[in-house]
This record gives C-alpha cells, structure tokens and sequence, in this order.
C-alpha cells in the first residue's frame, strides 16, 4: 500500500480532499431547544481554529513538531476525528562546515487524529501519520509558478522534473541517501492539551 500520485491533477485532487475532509462526533447536548442550538453554535466555533498544517520537510519531521489546534481545549464529552494530507515539494541544498544536505523531491503526509477530554481543562489525543516520499509531481507547478510572479527559483528550473534525490551527509557519515520512492508508517504521537485560562476574549492553552 503506498502513497504515490501520477500526474498534477490527481494530486491537486488529494490536496483539496486534505484540506477539505474533517469530521468531528461527539454526544448530544441534553437541554432545551435554545440551549441545545447555543451550544451548537459553541461547537462550530471551537472548531474554527487555526489552518492545521506543519512543516513537513524530511530534516524537520525528525523533531516532531507539533501541529496547532488553537487555544481552547474541548468540551468534555465531545470527540474530534480528523483527517490530514499534506504535501511539501522540496528543492534546497546546504553545504556548511562539514554537513551536506540536498533534498529534491516530494513529501506526503497522511495523518488520522483523535482527540479528546478528560474535563474542561484537560484533552488528549493521537495522531498516526503515513508518510511517503516520492518524485516531485507538482515540480511543473511549482516553477511556473516562480515564472510567473518573477520570482527566484533558488536553481530549481536546472534540475530534472520529477526527480527523488535526498542527500544528508556529516562528519565523513552518510545519514540519508536515497532516489527510489518509499514510503511506511510514521512516529505514532501522543499528547495532552491544558487550558491556561479562558476569558471571553482571550485564551491560552
């Protein structure tokens, strides 16, 4: 089972379902009519919080950064299941001192999420991501996208389209260094979420 997309359209396709698909369950609110609509109202704001998405460079990945989930932590009894995909066309390089890094390819991230709450200040929840890392389908993109605002390609337009070639390489050792497509399951991450305050107008958690 892998995650490989042929051609730009299909993976446009798969970009706007990540962002697109999150569903959310939890109990039923017991209470009257208004109160019942109010807290539906509640529930739909909680949800707005930040645009989730995280930086998933091959490099950054290894430190398990976090993914924003906004200030309020959720209600007790309520449940969030959500879906991710993300995708990062990569194409730097760094030669400093005695460490060498050159990635140019295409990085995907498919993360399920629970998460839930002990009570009104604490949550918990886990994500498991897959993650995949293949030639650079949206590299065409990318550089008409540079051509057409003008912008520095940092050398992108010299290299091959469509092309895997991750490099990482220190003191003489050679961390990483593939150009096939691979792709398996990622870290399994926990965590736990504390709300600091709560005030009408600010929150901190």
């Amino acid at each position: 089972m892998g995650l490989t997309v042929h051609g730009l359209r299909p993976a446009l396709t798969l970009l706007l379902l990540g962002l697109c698909v999150h569903a959310s369950a939890g109990e039923e609110y017991a209470g009257d009519a208004d109160d019942a609509a109010l807290s539906r109202a509640g529930a739909f704001h909680q949800g707005a919080g930040p645009l989730r998405v995280r930086n998933v460079n091959p490099i950054v990945q290894l430190y398990g950064m976090p993914r924003s989930v906004g200030a309020e932590v959720l209600r007790p009894g309520t449940t969030e299941v959500t879906f991710n995909l993300e995708i990062a066309n990569n194409f730097q390089s760094d030669d400093r001192l005695d460490t060498f890094v050159f990635l140019d390819g295409e990085t995907y991230v498919a993360s399920h999420r629970i998460r839930g709450a002990f009570n009104d200040r604490w949550e918990w929840g886990f994500e498991i991501p897959y993650i995949a890392h293949n030639g650079g389908e949206l590299d065409n993109l990318v550089d008409e996208f540079h051509e057409l605002f003008g912008l520095s390609d940092g050398g992108r337009s010299l290299a091959p389209r469509g092309r895997l070639d991750y490099l990482v390489r220190a003191d003489g050792v050679v961390y990483a260094d593939f150009s096939e497509s691979v792709h398996s399951l990622g870290d399994v991450r926990g965590f736990v979420g504390y709300q600091v305050f709560k005030q009408p107008r600010q929150k901190l958690a």
